[in-house]
């Protein structure tokens, strides 16, 4: 399987103010893309610091200095279930608090359907996360703009489903919101941004909605039966496939 590989890059093709030379991060992964690491050096720091194998003084330092910058990148491809550039850059550039913030997962996630054309999933997740937010930000002046993964514990679940429940939606709604967020934190488990011990949904059940199954009456099969399709065949023939596959429903049940 294809893996990203990662090294150094001094970009001497552009000078900065105090005289250095920016040092990106040169991943390649079938094409080649550069990273800023906001790091800089002279052409003869970066000489001897990375591509001298045994440096001194404080060449060695700045070796150091690389070689975590190095360390800390593999580290984010090896972490990632899968590899792309745009989940790379993400991880390169979040912060410990972003780590932590459902909604900044959740309008990462919703980027990435909307790079995928995925219109449909998108707008579920966008519903999910205005939901969330809704109820978090009651009596608040000002919106809130973090929510930990900590705070979203079973009580907290519990009191979301009353409150939607309380405003008028239905059971099958509250499912409908509440399996994305159960998808952030499982996709936030898998990449080690949050501890297992945080996931809730071993202890809260999303609700599901009841599907009632109810008889048709001999008259209405009659009606359906008995009705005037003016002679087109193809209306003829999906009723008889429809009275087939009515009639036969026992046939294929378990």
């Amino acid at each position: 399987m294809k893996e990203a590989t990662i090294s150094l890059y001094h970009d001497t093709r552009r000078v900065l103010d105090d005289g250095n030379y920016p040092v990106k991060l040169r991943v390649y992964f079938g094409i080649a893309k550069l990273f800023e690491t906001g790091s800089s050096l002279s052409k003869e720091e970066f000489e001897r610091a990375y591509n001298e194998p045994r440096p001194r003084g404080r060449y060695k330092e700045i070796q150091v200095e690389l070689k975590a910058i190095e360390s800390r990148a593999a580290e984010i491809i090896k972490n990632l279930p899968s590899f792309s550039f745009d989940r790379f850059k993400r991880e390169l550039y979040r912060n410990k608090t972003s780590v932590n913030n459902i909604i900044d997962h959740y309008n990462d996630y919703i980027t990435e359907l909307g790079n995928l054309e995925k219109e449909g999933t998108k707008s579920n997740y966008q519903c999910s996360i205005n939901s969330i937010k809704s109820f978090v930000n009651q009596g608040r002046k000002n919106p809130v703009t973090q929510i930990g993964f900590d705070k979203i514990n079973p009580s907290f679940l519990n009191k979301y489903e009353n409150w939607m429940i309380e405003s008028g939606n239905s059971r099958t709604t509250v499912g409908i919101y509440l399996r994305p967020l159960r998808k952030i934190f499982n996709a936030a488990i898998e990449t080690r941004d949050i501890a297992p011990e945080l996931y809730p949904f071993k202890q809260y059940k999303i609700p599901t909605g009841k599907n009632t199954k109810k008889n048709l009456e001999s008259d209405v099969l009659k009606s359906l039966y008995t009705a005037d399709l003016q002679n087109d065949c193809h209306q003829e023939k999906a009723r008889d496939f429809w009275f087939f596959s009515y009639q036969c429903n026992c046939m294929f049940r378990r």
